[in-house]
């Protein structure tokens, strides 16, 4: 008997490869399922009629029904092998989970998933299959603990099909899940113990293996891509183990060093070397250090070459270093801040450059202006050029562009745009076209060496710059375009990789949910625990019926035993009352005695003390006789005083009284005297605008008037008249306004008739405010305004009045609680004064009223006498309390001893009384004999009850009640219970079915891949946008340095020119040479355009001379030409400017071209004019 079969496992089906392109993956997961097919061959050509797969079959769980069915499609075509699979940690046994839905779609009849832990038939009389499903992804139990009692037929071929880990590689067994016994199959008396989860081939012991996976799916799996062959030749013997080949795809992981080409081409043949590349994934770990040309090598021999002849290839460069050479960098750049910024080990020496001079020798120009311009040019070996070729070598000789249509522009002026200085150009930007800055960058170059790196190092920050604007915002720095893109991709991506991460949960929980509540309905549904509690539950019924009847009968006999124990102490109970009645009269007849005998002492103490508190009592009557006398006496001298009080208050009243009376009088006087003045703030401010006005009108009469002028003798005035009214003594002058007529005796009349210009207006004004003035003082009734002045001041002191007499007659009758305000009120007050004082003194006997300080001192002396006659009587009252109180209580005590004395003879008599009664009804002996009786009773029944109370054994009625109570409710709780889970399950069921699981694992481990690789695509671009924001840094500040180096030649030529004219200034130049800024003493650093007009000009025409100080240095020419500039200089600037001139004219030829030659005779300079030439000198063109 011979028996074989094919050991495989862990297909893991469904499974991803993130780390590999989707051509790859798609051929990887392919060749799993070919491997399938490889399995069923290899049983076809070695007669095995099983295959057993050890677990992890698929990948997942939720995989798409497609997925989950095409490797049964692969098994479906080998229909005389039988394939046996178990699930695994990757795909274990859940309720209507993976292989629930595989068994209920139906497997053909030569697959067989062995979901239970049961032995099953392989052969009859041959082989049984002992598998060990896992329920979970991680169990610590061992799965295989129960092949030790499973029982097979004797002599049969035992194989122990599990799937977990046999040590716990270095961690605690207690650790590790799905752990598994390497003694198993000793304990268990397997033949073989087929085990998966190791994807490597791996020998346990003779009779236990790991075959691996069929198919290797990692770099580090070793002995991958195998099955095994197994073979039995009878159940005792040793199995024959094969290794067989399953897999076609290898997988390699090397590593390796190089530090150069030679390496590099060593590492490619090495590669090239490797069989089947077209099937082997490779995972390459490459350190070192390569120069910049090696790395380029080596990225087109392995990364670009070699790496396109596997199936794939990861490449881990972290540790290949950059090392750049010398010849490197000058690739790089030969100078500039961008060779300075590559690398600061290896400088340029300073790099001599072209320069060209012009022959020695004048060269005289003629040139036409008059229609078509002409020119003709002398050169200094005698030969002359005219028309283009005279321009021609005019541009060459000057650095001059060829002009266009329209003219010359500062493009193809090129220096002689900077250095010529045109009329109305002179402040502001000096406008540095490009030739005439590469101009000047080539002087600069020459002077401190190529620092700015030419136009390719003026170019590549801009560059960089321009991939950093593509990739994130200037402003922020916040991404952009596909950079921002490849952001909110891996956003999507992980959200949604989460919404399928929680329905994965949501799927778990439930299944979970839906296990442990099959599991529970299946322990329920046995019955078993329903047998037993229903059997407990009859018992308990029936030990009931019988303890309760003990129980009624027990208490019965405890009833009868309690009469007997009431009769037993109902006679005792007589027996002692006949006892106690009789005590009770002996103890009464001695009380009698008692009280008796106390009564007779306490009389014999009252009669004694009665008569000390009688005379005591007469005495105080006598006092108190003497005390109410001296109260009377006490009482009419108090009323006396009073009187005399009174009658003090009721004068200082009447002088108040008459106080008030006057200023009231004085009041009314002053109130009647107000009321007829009219004068009030209103009409007085009527009047004195009138006056003003008036005022005004007289003083521009009076203005305009004519003077007339008197200058007589003594009495020389006598006869004279104005306007028929003799001329007043002592007059001088006299204003005529109208025509004004002067009569003189004996002489005549003169005539004045004034000039007056409106004469007409003015006094009809002045009539019209005289007028208005007369109507204001009549609405007053007064004379004139004086007299309207005068009669408000009297107002105002008549209302003063008024105040100052309204506060007096408050302050001498106010209003009280008895009075009211006023004088009349307070006289009233008086009269009622005097009719009580009237009264009082009647009342007392008194024809007039008492002097106070006299009433006073008789009243001190009556208190005195009846504070005397008072204390006497207290002291005497206080002197009988004690011999009184002692009296009351031998007056309590008797009383209450005759209530005693009588209760207690009526008690002596009753007791006697009841006593002879009870004698008669009862004997003493006859008490004895019932006492007895009722003892013997009581004995006999309580022997009785502990009878009964013996059969009740260990239960009691309420424990039996309890127990009968708490097995029904088992049993309906178990009722209930089981149609809970029956609703739960369905529930659950449904919410599986909402979720949708099928295919969730793929999509989460596609979406998981697809994540990793937008993930690594955003990191290079994050890497990026930090490179290229470092290297711009890195660039800006070399470029930053190089200026510095770049603009010194300029600045320091600039600088004396600058020191004459600004004093401990300085200016800034940017790298485009356009004037920035002007520092002066302060350091601050004011901006160009924000300069004066004429500071901006003077700056201007300074770096110019430099620039062409520069030039000339150089060779090449460099004349500054200022046209009508200097305009918007003050003369102080303008002798400075002079100056500055000069000096520069010592290394540099300066024109100056005005038409203010009177300005500049102050200069010093060499006077020019243009000669005219004739027109016939000049060929037409």
């Amino acid at each position: 008997m011979t028996f074989r079969f094919i050991h495989t496992a862990d297909w893991q089906i469904g499974k991803v490869f993130r780390y590999v392109d989707e051509t790859t993956m798609g051929l990887l997961q392919e060749a799993r399922l070919d491997a399938i097919s490889r399995l069923g061959k290899l049983a076809q050509e070695h007669n095995a009629g099983h295959v057993l797969a050890a677990g992890d079959v698929y990948d997942k769980e939720a995989l798409a029904p497609v997925s989950r069915n095409k490797p049964i499609e692969r098994m479906r075509a080998f229909p005389e092998i039988q394939w046996h699979l178990l699930p695994g940690n990757h795909d274990p046994h859940r309720p209507n989970g993976l292989w629930d839905q595989l068994l209920q779609s139906g497997l053909p009849e030569n697959v067989h998933a062995h979901v239970e832990p049961k032995p099953v038939c392989l052969e009859p009389d041959t082989a049984f299959l002992l598998p060990a499903p896992l329920r979970h992804k991680h169990s610590f139990s061992d799965p295989t603990l129960w092949m030790d009692d499973a029982e097979t037929p004797a002599g049969m071929i035992r194989i122990g099909l599990a799937h977990g880990t046999i040590t716990g590689f270095g961690s605690d067994d207690g650790d590790v899940p799905n752990l598994i016994s390497p003694q198993r199959p000793d304990t268990a008396n397997l033949s073989y113990l087929a085990l998966g989860d190791w994807h490597g081939q791996k020998k346990i012991n003779e009779r236990c293996w790991y075959s691996g996976a069929h198919e290797i799916d990692a770099f580090d799996v070793i002995n991958g891509g195998r099955a095994l062959l197994v073979e039995f030749s009878d159940p005792e013997a040793t199995p024959a183990i094969t290794p067989l080949q399953t897999g076609v795809y290898s997988w390699k992981s090397l590593s390796e060093q190089v530090n150069g080409q030679i390496d590099i081409d060593h590492l490619e043949a090495k590669l090239r070397a490797i069989g089947e590349p077209e099937k082997t994934l490779v995972d390459l770990k490459v350190e070192g250090t390569l120069s910049l040309e090696d790395r380029q090598h080596f990225e087109v021999r392995v990364t670009e070459g070699v790496s396109a002849a596997f199936c794939s290839m990861r490449l881990d460069c972290a540790n290949l270093h950059a090392r750049p050479t010398a010849e490197d960098l000058d690739q790089i750049d030969r100078g500039g801040f961008v060779r300075h910024a590559a690398n600061e080990l290896n400088r340029l020496a300073a790099a001599g450059g072209e320069s060209g001079e012009l022959a020695d020798g004048i060269y005289r120009i003629t040139k036409r202006f008059v229609k078509k311009p002409y020119a003709r040019l002398d050169c200094p070996d005698g030969t002359e050029l005219q028309g283009e070729e005279a321009e021609e070598k005019l541009r060459t000789l000057l650095n001059f562009g060829k002009p266009d249509n329209r003219g010359a522009k500062p493009e193809s002026l090129g220096m002689w745009s900077v250095l010529w200085v045109q009329q109305g150009d002179s402040f502001g930007s000096l406008g540095i076209p490009q030739s005439a800055r590469s101009s000047l960058h080539g002087a600069l170059d020459t002077q401190v060496g190529a620092v700015l790196g030419g136009e390719r190092g003026r170019k590549l920050p801009q560059a960089i710059q321009a991939r950093l604007d593509e990739l994130v915002t200037p402003a922020n720095g916040r991404p952009r375009g596909e950079f921002k893109a490849l952001g909110e991709r891996v956003v999507d991506l992980e959200e949604s990789l989460n919404q399928l991460r929680e329905h994965r949960r949501e799927l778990t929980e439930a299944l979970d949910d839906l296990e442990a509540a099959q599991e529970d309905l299946k322990r329920l549904e046995s019955g078993k625990n329903d047998r037993k509690d229903l059997e407990e539950l009859e018992l308990a019924r029936e030990r009931h019926v019988e303890l309760s009847n003990l129980e009624a009968r027990i208490r019965a006999a405890e009833a009868e035993s309690e009469l007997c124990a009431e009769r037993l102490e109902k006679s005792k109970r007589a027996v002692a009352d006949r006892e106690d009645s009789r005590q009770s009269v002996t103890d009464h007849e001695l009380h009698l005695k008692q009280f008796d005998e106390e009564l007779s002492r306490l009389r014999h103490e009252e009669n004694t003390v009665r008569e000390l508190v009688d005379s005591l009592r007469s005495e105080v009557r006598e006092l108190e006789e003497s005390w109410a006398q001296s109260n009377a006496a006490e009482s009419r001298r108090t009323r006396i005083v009073a009187v005399a009080r009174r009658q003090d208050r009721l004068r200082e009243l009447e002088d108040r009284y008459k106080k008030a009376k006057d200023a009231e009088d004085r009041l009314r006087k002053s109130e009647r005297a107000a009321a007829g003045i009219l004068i009030t703030d209103e009409l007085l401010g009527a009047i004195r605008e009138a006056v003003a006005k008036a005022k005004e009108s007289a003083g521009q009469l009076n203005a305009a008037a004519t003077r007339i002028g008197f200058e007589l003798e003594s009495k020389g005035n006598q006869g004279i008249t104005i306007n028929g009214k003799p001329l007043s003594v002592g007059t001088a002058t006299v204003q005529a306004i109208e025509e004004t007529r002067v009569g003189i005796p004996g002489v005549g009349v003169v005539v004045v008739e004034p000039a007056i210009k409106d004469r007409e207006k003015l006094l009809a004004r002045q009539r019209e405010n005289l007028a208005a003035l007369d109507q204001a003082l009549r609405n007053a009734r007064v004379e004139n305004a004086a007299e309207a002045e005068s009669q408000f001041e009297r107002r105002k002191q008549l209302i003063e009045d008024v105040k100052s007499a309204r506060r007096e007659v408050e302050l001498y009758a106010p209003a009280t609680d008895d009075c009211e305000a006023g004088a009349s009120g307070l006289g009233a007050y008086i009269e009622g004064l005097r009719e009580i004082a009237k009264s009082e003194l009647d009342e007392l006997q008194l024809t007039e009223p008492p002097i106070l300080a006299e009433a006073e001192t008789v009243l001190r002396e009556f208190e005195k006498q009846a504070a005397e006659a008072r204390n006497e009587w207290m002291a005497k009252r206080e002197a009988i309390s004690s011999p009184e109180g002692q009296l009351h209580r031998i007056r309590e005590k008797i009383a209450k001893i005759e209530g005693n004395r009588e209760d207690s003879s009526a008690r002596l008599a009753a007791g006697k009384k009841s006593l002879e009664d009870d004698e008669k009804k009862c004997s003493d002996a006859q008490l004895g004999e019932r006492v007895e009786e009722a003892q013997l009773a009581l004995e006999e029944q309580q022997s009785n009850v502990t009878d009964l109370e013996g059969q009740r054994g260990g239960d009691s009625l309420d424990q039996l009640k309890a127990r009968i109570s708490r097995l029904d409710k088992a049993i309906e709780g178990r009722r209930k219970k089981r149609g809970e889970l029956e609703t739960r399950m369905a529930r659950l069921q449904g919410q599986i079915a909402e979720v949708d699981g099928a295919g969730l694992d793929e999509k989460i481990e596609l979406r998981k891949r697809e994540l990793e690789l937008s993930q690594a695509v955003l990191e290079r671009s994050e890497r990026e946008v930090k490179v290229l924001s470092l290297l711009l840094k890195t660039l800006r500040d070399a470029e930053s340095k190089a200026k510095e180096a770049h603009l010194a030649p300029v600045l320091s030529k600039v600088r004396p020119y600058l020191e004459s004219l600004f004093p401990g200034a300085r200016i800034d130049i940017d790298e485009n040479l356009e004037i920035s800024g002007l520092s002066r003493g302060s350091g601050y650093s004011e901006q160009f355009q924000h300069l004066s007009m004429g500071t901006q000009e003077q700056v201007a025409v300074l770096v110019r001379l430099a620039f062409a100080k520069m030039l000339a240095e150089q060779g090449n020419p460099a004349t500054v030409v200022l046209d009508d500039a200097l305009v918007f200089s003050d003369d102080q600037r303008m002798e400075r400017m002079f100056d500055i001139l000069n000096m520069a004219a010592d290394d540099v030829q300066i024109l100056i071209l005005t038409c203010r030659e009177q300005l500049f005779e102050r200069l010093g300079g060499k006077a020019l004019s243009l000669e005219t030439s004739s027109e016939e000198e000049l060929v037409s063109a």
